[in-house]
């Protein structure tokens, strides 16, 4: 084994040194290199502080930081004013040597009911006081203005009358806001105006009307990046080359749009990432003729897909873009999509192009990122190391190494190597419960109409099928089989003389070969009927007088029957499909232009239209991708279903949004009642847009683990009939990039990913992640993971009463259980062993309590890794009393967003928490942002054992941990699940320490493999000791820890009597390091003891 102990502590990262360590033993590449490699990536990382109040130390620079994969130094601190801020300017900013500052003052400056009020004029001088000592340190800035404040929420707690004397709050708003505009104009720095964005995004603030809730933090970072990351000298990490091989941190395979966008998120996060496609052309469909983008609801579509479609509007709103119409002609007489209004002024998207506009797109944010392409790269193998791929080796000779890949293509082809379940084909409708799903009983759209007979003689079954209808009778309706979507190309074609190519037949073009194409022309002129172009196909017009031509109708360019063996082929088998497809369709066009067997009139319309001059110059103007509407789908944990499209079901997981109906094509072309007749086309449209779960798009963990299938996801055939829409398909690739990257830095599998985190980056990445309804927290379900109701409908407070949940049913397995009533109707947990759920929320919905009392039995919730039990939340109010029982969560929350208060009291029993909320945060999380509210921790008796660290008042919350006396048997931090522990209290925050006649019980913060174990006091941290019982004199060590001690300023607590109590950080094994926190309490006994009052309440 290469990877000694020095070599995992020096790279802190078990899963990179396994992967290491078999890459080098196994195939003989030097270790050296790639050590070298993974930890070059960390040195000389750029360093960005972001310097402001309240509003910054609420977060936005963490997640900033994971962003732009750079060090964000969160430089904030509540209540600080301009002026403040240049005061601590040089300790706080300019000794940490910052390469970019972020400075953002400006919402405390204007308060003109307090003595810390800046004036405007003293706000600017401060601000470019503030520039001027960065620019003297080589340091480059970004100012922001103050964001937005809602008026009502504010003057809750501010006196409008003081602000009415010096013209009122949005006087003052517009003038700071004017000046630090007008002070970065002058000081040519760059502005990110908070003020006028934000509204854009109302969802960005908190009840209080001043701060941002936990997304607005995460939209803020969005827009500082986009500011933040111009100013990045030598951003972005390229890959390694050596002796053939490369090596990055994400390979992306496929060049599709979703493979594109995935690849530059990669890069903007600063990863090195190689794109890899396996033909010669990169953007797939979206740049391949798809210029009609299906979607519904654009509003739903966000972050580099929606500035994909915003460079496109761009592009157009150039005058030199139009060359054979005007702007004003093409949206006046030929536009049934958009209006000029609507892709006009600063954001508009526009979602109809030329093939050529987005292939120019796509390569330039390939450019500008820095991406490597290679091009012409077909997998040939995949090398494994049990559930990781640790390369991919090409038919070109090369190979790939990677940390995580992602799967961009149609085909799931890299899916298929790495030995991911996949389906092919449509499902039962009875697999899922689904109606729309298998072999159709009825096809009424895209049908061959009239009643067109399938026989070579009409009428006589004996003389054989006519051309392109296939035997048998098509299977029993509901069924499940291995057919299809039909594929088809989509023809950028021009009806403009001087840019039209002529469409010569295909080599093999026979006439015979649509013959039902001809008959159903003759089944329209028997009907009196004049037969036009729309009855075989569906042009769209984009601009330049080009077109989007889709297949339409029952007999059109969709080669019905055709691709059956496409998706598990080999290269040289879709060689052939591929070049049969093309064959058709060009056959089909120049049938219809040519043949006798149509009228002179419609053989017109189709001669009008051929390939242009200036689109797919490599291949004589006919797109160069396949249309291939579906091939391999992942089969994961989670399936997408049509209870997903129709809104029963909605993922509470979700990394982007369909939306767009369900949309299947026909898959089988057979002899119904003597008739062809087309089978399986679906168009159930009018859906609202609904999220895609984050589990679709990776694979089962005992499969792959470092796996992202952002195209091929998780669904069934009708569900991926809407998700299957190019914008979505950019959506789940920008997700899938952020998650691949989330998992290299968290150094966990891609199932591993804890959820809120992504969720942080997705916001701040852009992306929308639900509807607009949806943004209550905790009323997302699913049909696996229900959200369960305690209503005590029986009166008994009996949590085995099923009568007393919602559902008249007891949670089980995978639920999560909500509490939301207390007193008389609290609920009481005693004897039993529940299923084990995803979590409990008590008092989860703003101004209602919850009240959970647990004696005994045994109580789980840790079904999914990304649930945490949570205890006063939302503006709730929650109690938990547990004095016996065994209890084990995933993860505890007490006390989390504005005015929750959360109490939880441990007497006895044990609790043990076996993961993180996140790494951040650790297993126990008190009085996170809880402003206006309260949250602690008691434990009197019982014990309590970790997987990960505490924090207490994280996000300028304020939380309280309180160890009453010497019953609790244990508090282990970090001991369970082989788990690396901390302690991380903040400013404000209490550990608070009740000494009875026994002593009191320690905490022990534990190291697990020589990492963690670290304990930090934020400076303000308080401690409160106090008595229960008899006041004596006394030493008691109250905390030990395996790691680091970070003091910056622990204090005692207000009201504690320093003359009586002391503490001290002490070296109890002579290690030279502090390793425990002892208190001491001096009692003078010359007093009567009955006169010493109580000095602590308890």
């Amino acid at each position: 084994m290469i990877c000694s102990l020095e070599a995992r502590s020096a790279l802190g990262r078990f899963l990179w040194i396994r992967y290491l360590a078999i890459v080098a033993c196994g195939l003989g590449f030097s270790t050296q290199s790639q050590v070298g490699q993974a930890v070059g990536a960390e040195r000389n990382k750029t360093t960005v502080v972001c310097f402001g109040d309240s509003i910054t130390r609420r977060g936005f620079p963490e997640i900033l930081g994971r962003l732009l994969g750079v060090k964000a130094m969160n430089a904030g601190v509540a209540g600080h004013t301009s002026q403040e801020g240049l005061r601590r300017m040089n300790r706080d900013v300019i000794e940490k040597n910052p390469d970019v500052v972020v400075i953002f003052f400006g919402t405390n400056d204007i308060r003109v009911d307090s003595k810390k009020h800046v004036p405007v004029s003293d706000y600017a001088a401060n601000l470019r006081t503030m520039i001027e000592k960065c620019r003297s340190h080589d340091s480059r800035v970004v100012i922001c203005t103050l964001p937005p404040i809602d008026h009502a929420a504010y003057f809750k707690r501010h006196e409008k009358a003081t602000f009415d004397q010096v013209g009122g709050l949005a006087k003052l708003m517009t003038e700071y806001r004017a000046t630090a505009m007008e002070v970065a104009r002058d000081a040519k720095v760059p502005v990110v105006d908070l003020n006028s964005l934000l509204p854009l995004e109302p969802i960005w603030m908190s009840p209080d009307g001043v701060h941002p809730r936990e997304q607005g933090s995460a939209i803020i970072a969005k827009h500082v990046a986009s500011a933040v990351r111009p100013l990045l000298l030598n951003h972005g990490r390229k890959p390694e080359h050596e002796e053939g091989a490369t090596h990055a941190d994400v390979v992306v395979y496929g060049g599709t749009s979703a493979g594109v966008i995935a690849s530059v998120q990669v890069a903007r996060m600063n990863r090195s990432v190689v794109l890899l496609e396996p033909g010669k052309y990169i953007g797939g469909m979206t740049s391949g003729g798809l210029g009609a983008t299906d979607i519904g609801n654009k509003d739903v579509i966000g972050g580099l897909s929606r500035e994909f479609y915003r460079r496109v509007a761009e592009h157009y709103a150039d005058d030199s873009a139009w060359v054979h119409e005007t702007r004003e002609e093409f949206f006046s007489l030929r536009s049934k999509r958009t209006t000029l209004q609507e892709v006009s002024g600063p954001g508009a998207t526009m979602w109809t192009f030329e093939p050529h506009v987005a292939d120019k797109i796509f390569g330039e944010l390939l450019q500008e990122s820095g991406v490597e392409v290679q091009r012409e790269q077909r997998i040939e193998r995949v090398t494994m190391d049990a559930t990781r791929i640790l390369s991919l080796q090409t038919d070109a000779g090369e190979t790939y190494h990677a940390k995580m890949f992602i799967d961009a293509t149609y085909e799931g082809d890299l899916m298929a190597m790495a030995g991911v379940s996949y389906r092919v084909g449509r499902e039962a409708n009875s697999e899922y419960d689904e109606t729309l799903n298998g072999i159709r009983d009825r096809t009424p759209k895209n049908q061959i109409y009239d009643s067109v007979d399938p026989y070579v003689i009409p009428g006589d079954r004996s003389s054989g099928l006519i051309p392109l209808v296939q035997n048998g009778d098509g299977g029993t309706p509901g069924e499940a089989d291995h057919r299809v979507q039909a594929y088809n190309f989509r023809l950028c074609f021009t009806n403009v003389a001087a840019n039209r190519r002529e469409l010569l037949p295909p080599d093999d073009y026979d006439p015979g070969r649509y013959e039902l194409a001809a008959r159903r022309v003759e089944r329209i002129v028997a009907k009196g009927m004049e037969p036009k172009m729309k009855n075989f196909c569906n042009p769209v017009w984009m601009p330049n007088f080009k077109t989007d031509i889709n297949n339409s109708q029952g007999i059109s360019t969709d080669f019905i029957g055709g691709n059956y063996e496409y998706p598990d082929a080999d290269y040289a088998t879709r060689e052939k499909i591929w070049q049969t497809h093309e064959n058709y369709v060009r056959g089909f066009w120049y049938f219809m232009s040519t043949s006798p067997r149509v009228q002179e009139s419609l053989r017109s319309q189709f001669r009008a239209f051929g390939p242009c001059r200036d689109e797919f110059l490599d291949t004589q103007g006919f797109s160069n991708q396949l249309y291939v509407r579906e091939a391999r789908r992942m089969k994961s944990d989670y399936v997408m279903t049509e209870h997903n499209c129709r809104g029963n079901v909605v993922a509470n997981d979700s990394v982007g949004m369909a939306a767009y109906g369900m949309d299947s094509h026909n898959c089988q072309r057979i002899v119904q009642g003597g008739a062809a007749r087309n089978e399986g086309d679906v168009q159930e449209h009018g859906l609202r847009p609904y999220p895609i779960s984050y589990r679709s798009i990776v694979p089962k963990a005992d499969e792959c683990e470092n796996l992202l299938v952002p195209v091929c996801v998780s669904a069934t055939h009708i569900a991926f009939g809407s998700i299957r829409m190019e914008p979505v398909f950019m959506v789940l690739g920008q997700s899938a990039a952020v998650a691949a990257v989330s998992a290299i830095d968290a150094d966990v599998s891609v199932q591993q990913v804890y959820y809120s985190d992504l969720r942080e980056l997705l916001w701040a990445s852009g992306q929308v992640l639900t509807r607009g309804s949806d943004t209550k927290k905790h009323t997302i379900q699913t049909s696996v993971y229900r959200d369960v109701e305690w209503s005590n409908r029986d009166g008994d407070n009996d949590w085995n009463n099923q009568k007393n949940w919602t559902v008249n049913s007891l949670p089980s397995s995978q639920d999560s259980a909500f509490i939301n009533l207390t007193g008389d109707n609290k609920v009481k947990y005693g004897q039993g062993v529940s299923p084990n759920l995803n979590a409990i929320y008590v008092g989860s919905e703003f101004g209602r309590a919850g009240e959970l009392e647990i004696t005994g039995g045994r109580l789980e919730a840790t079904a999914r890794s990304t649930r945490h039990t949570r205890v006063g939340l939302s503006g709730g109010h929650g109690t938990v009393e547990q004095s016996g029982g065994d209890v084990t969560l995933n993860s505890l929350q007490i006390g989390l967003d504005a005015q929750s208060k959360g109490i939880f009291r441990l007497s006895g029993g044990k609790l043990r928490l076996k993961r993180s909320v996140k790494p951040t945060l650790g297993s126990l999380d008190i009085g996170n942002t809880n402003y206006e509210g309260t949250a602690e921790f008691v434990i009197s008796g019982g014990g309590l054992e970790t997987q990960s660290g505490v924090t207490l008042g994280h996000a300028d919350g304020e939380g309280r941990f309180t160890v009453d006396g010497s019953g609790p048997a244990l508090i282990e931090i970090g001991s369970h699940n082989r788990g690396a522990g901390f302690w991380h209290q903040n400013s404000i925050s209490t550990l608070k320490l009740i000494v009875d006649q026994r002593g009191i019980g320690s905490i022990k913060v534990n190291a697990y493999r020589g990492e963690g174990g670290d304990v930090t006091f934020e400076k303000n941290a308080f401690l409160e000791p106090g008595f229960h019982g008899t006041i004596r004199s006394g030493s008691w060590d109250v905390m030990s820890w395996a790691g680091t001690l970070i003091d910056h300023g622990l204090r005692l607590a207000s009201g504690v009597d320093s003359d009586v109590w002391a503490f001290e950080f002490v070296d109890t094994d002579a290690s030279g390091t502090e390793d425990t926190l002892r208190i001491t309490a001096r009692v003078k006994h010359t007093l009567p003891e009955d006169s010493i009052t109580r000095l602590i309440a308890d």
